[in-house]
């Protein structure tokens, strides 16, 4: 209960500026909502002490065996759970959520991947701090409690105690006599969602996470009677009294995805982002047809990949990327496609196992995937492979070689954390935005390059280039909220010959969502297919909104209303636009988050 107080503290002050605005009660009162959740922890801790004590009791020769027992388990916890609250700092700093099953599933399965992103964290005070707490619990320890388990006791003590034990043990896991075990909710408090992350013990809520995420079967979001939210998502989508412009002059035409890591609107002067950090891509998008106020699925790569090509929404606390028997049965466009006989690619400078990447894109039907392993030694010039010049230079060398027509897939990674690049910069500073924007104008650098090239290439003037963000950043600005909405607008863009010369030059402000791309070009073309239940036509006058989800967050973007709301508390988070709206707009979110999760747990 102290380690879990001071790791509280700590949360505290290490983000102290993001509690600017919750009021001193609030800010004191956390430390005490979240002493419940913490004795539910301590609860589960003491399940193995209470076995070890229910064996002494009836063997009680083995004494000094048990008290090891409960020695070397206390100090595996000590240093389990600082570890854990020490990653939870650098987590929050990078996510704006506690440590969860994803953060976990990432440091397991993609280690590598994992050090790669940790390096724009501050590792060494995150070791120094480490390091202070474990000696300063270790001594604690050691110097004022003692275990002595007391061999001499009746039988009748032996099984009240026994029966004593058990009991206190469950009643502190499960919070108390109430009917409803113990949850997030009982120390959530506050309209200030960092109030309440910070009130949440971090071990519980990773342990809540990976059973909900791995063990449980059942929709967390159910808000409304079925039919009622079947009612509502349904009537997004009756698009029968809505026509779409045609932009293409070709119904086959080649396409490429370029999907730009950690993309924001905000470094792309087209979109209202910062001036000259992406010239190229700003002529791009003026050149062609951007879409001016899309935003991202969520905020990772694996469920932005899945809302781009497979037109699939996210689905908050889980990603269908890690379960193959559910992504197996997703729509994707290269599938579409490899009906009307496209030849299909994936290329990505990194991993393309990382965050199952690989298995999800061999079901989405890509023929072709390349990778680190296609790269050069000399080429791997990133932590996290080969930087975005090798990867389109990679991409120049095999498209003519590929038959047409052909869609094929780009995955940059150069504007991921460290944020390091390999030439010079014309940008000064070491602090995190600064690298930031290093790291995405040596992209659009490589992007500039890239179409120079494809211009003078044969199957140029019959593809279609789509870029797109996989998903938003904090960065440059520093947003220090996970709902912030500002972090979830990308820039999206539409460009090439393909493009009718009247239709070029075009800024279309409608709502959308990056779920809404593939319906848009198979619309355009004159390919109707009633798999992507989730996607909308962007070019159509049919009004668009956006749906977004962030850590066990909704978000819900149209042209009158953007409002957020924490799933714990139920609180709305952030609101913005027309009041009167407020409700409605909430209920919409929160019937396609009932049908999107119960979707997928149909599938």
């Amino acid at each position: 209960m102290i380690i879990f107080s001071s790791q509280r503290l700590l949360f505290f002050v290490y983000h102290f500026k993001l509690f600017k605005d919750a009021t001193i009660a609030d800010q004191l009162w956390l430390f005490v909502k979240g002493l419940r959740l913490d004795l539910s922890m301590s609860g589960y801790f003491l399940l193995i002490p209470t076995v070890v004590f229910i064996f002494h009791i009836f063997i009680p020769k083995k004494s000094l065996v048990f008290e090891k027992i409960i020695h070397v388990y206390t100090i595996i916890l000590v240093v389990l759970v600082l570890f854990l609250g020490i990653m939870d700092l650098s987590i929050y700093r990078e996510w704006g959520t506690k440590l969860n099953s994803r953060a976990v599933e990432f440091l397991i399965l993609s280690p590598g991947e994992a050090l790669a992103s940790s390096t724009s964290s501050p590792i060494l005070l995150s070791a120094v701090l480490f390091i202070i707490l474990l000696s300063l619990f270790l001594i604690l320890y050691y110097k004022y409690l003692k275990f002595e388990l007391e061999p001499k006791l009746h039988f009748i003590l032996k099984f009240v105690s026994m029966l004593a034990y058990a009991f206190i043990a469950i009643m502190m896991m499960r919070g108390g006599l109430q009917l409803a075990p113990i949850n997030q909710s009982a120390v959530y408090f506050s309209n200030n969602s960092i109030i309440n992350h910070a009130s949440l013990n971090t071990e519980w809520n990773l342990m809540h996470s990976v059973i909900e995420n791995h063990f449980s079967n059942e929709n967390p979001y159910v808000f409304m009677d079925k039919n009622i939210a079947e009612s509502k998502v349904d009537s997004l989508y009756n698009s029968s009294d809505f026509t779409s412009d045609t932009i293409l002059n070709t119904n086959k035409p080649n396409i490429v995805f370029i999907i730009l890591e950690s993309f924001t609107s905000d470094v792309v002067e087209y979109f209202g982002g910062e001036k000259d950090v992406c010239p190229n891509m700003t002529q791009l998008a003026k050149d062609g047809i951007a879409f001016s106020n899309v935003y991202a699925s969520g905020d990772r790569t694996d469920k932005g990949m899945i809302a781009i090509l497979s037109a699939f929404p996210t689905q908050a606390v889980r990603t269908i990327i890690q379960q193959p028997d559910k992504f197996e049965k997703l729509p994707s466009i290269s599938k579409t496609l490899d009906k009307y006989g496209y030849n299909s690619s994936f290329y990505y400078g990194g991993e393309s196992e990382f965050s199952n990447f690989k298995s999800y894109l061999l079901s989405a039907g890509i023929n072709k995937i390349i990778d680190k392993n296609d790269f050069s030694a000399n080429q791997m010039n990133s932590k996290w492979g080969a930087h975005d010049g090798y990867l389109f230079d990679k991409l120049i060398v095999d498209l003519p070689n590929t038959k047409e027509p052909f869609v094929s897939v780009v995955l940059t990674l150069s504007n991921h954390e460290p944020f390091e690049i390999p030439v010079p910069s014309p940008y000064n500073g070491e602090d995190l935005p600064s690298k930031f924007r290093k790291s995405a104008h040596y992209t659009d650098q490589c992007v500039g390059d890239f179409m120079n090239k494809a211009k003078k290439e044969k199957w140029y003037k019959n593809t279609l280039f789509v870029f797109v963000a996989d998903h938003g950043h904090r960065l440059p600005k520093e947003y220090d909220k996970a709902y912030d909405v500002r972090k979830f607008r990308i820039p999206l863009f539409f460009y090439g010959d393909v493009i009718k010369k009247e239709k070029q030059h075009q800024n279309i402000t409608k709502v959308g969502s990056q779920t809404d791309i593939v319906r848009t070009i198979l619309n355009q073309m004159n390919i109707s297919d009633s798999s992507y239940k989730w996607s909308s036509d962007l070019l159509s006058n049919k009004p668009g909104f956006a749906f977004y989800t962030y850590d066990n967050g909704i978000g819900w973007v149209d042209e009158k209303q953007k409002i957020t709301m924490d799933n714990v508390s139920r609180n709305i988070t952030y609101k913005e636009g027309d009041s009167t709206l407020e409700q409605q707009r909430i209920m919409l979110g929160k019937a396609y988050m009932q049908k999107v999760f119960e979707q997928y747990l149909v599938y």
